[in-house]
């Protein structure tokens, strides 16, 4: 019995698009918004009226729009019947290379660039924080700034007392 990326390989241009617009949440509007192709060309794709689209350009601007991870985009353009992204950026051509930029730049995120040991344990974190500033005594003490970060004694992070939670409760 063939697995689920099987049977997702297996789909048609329009039951592929029509999903991944689904799974995004797109409406037809968002999508040509987002990829600059013409409405009526996404409409063809949708429908089944164009089952192998002219110019695998629109189609990557959809996949880009959509912001489809590259193993996505290639089952795009598999079932379009296109070569895979490697396949595309291999032959050099710089206006091909353009188009694939979306899936050549690095992984956008929202992380600080050094990572230090207390990421993920903001829990912890606050728990010492509120511990500390019960300990500094008179309110004026309280108003501090409690600070934390790495072994090597550089801040990373700053917490105001007044923002704990037995602080706000006083």
């Amino acid at each position: 019995m063939p697995g689920p990326s099987e049977l997702r390989d297996a789909l048609s241009l329009s039951e592929l698009l029509r999903q991944e617009m689904a799974e995004r949440g797109f409406t037809l509007r968002q999508l040509v918004s987002r990829s600059d192709v013409p409405r009526t060309t996404i409409y063809r794709w949708l429908s089944g009226e164009s089952v192998h689209p002219y110019h695998r350009a629109g189609l990557l601007r959809v996949a880009a729009g959509l912001g489809l991870r590259k193993v996505d985009a290639n089952r795009l353009l598999r079932a379009a019947g296109f070569p895979s992204l490697e396949e595309l950026a291999a032959s050099g051509d710089p206006d091909v290379l353009a188009l694939l930029a979306y899936w050549s730049s690095p992984v956008r995120n929202n992380l600080p660039a050094d990572l230090t040991s207390f990421v993920g344990r903001g829990e912890e974190i606050t728990t010492v924080a509120e511990l500390v500033c019960h300990k500094l005594g008179s309110p004026h003490e309280r108003d501090k700034i409690v600070r934390y970060g790495p072994a090597n004694g550089r801040s990373d992070r700053n917490l105001p007392c007044s923002t704990c939670l037995l602080c706000r409760q006083r």
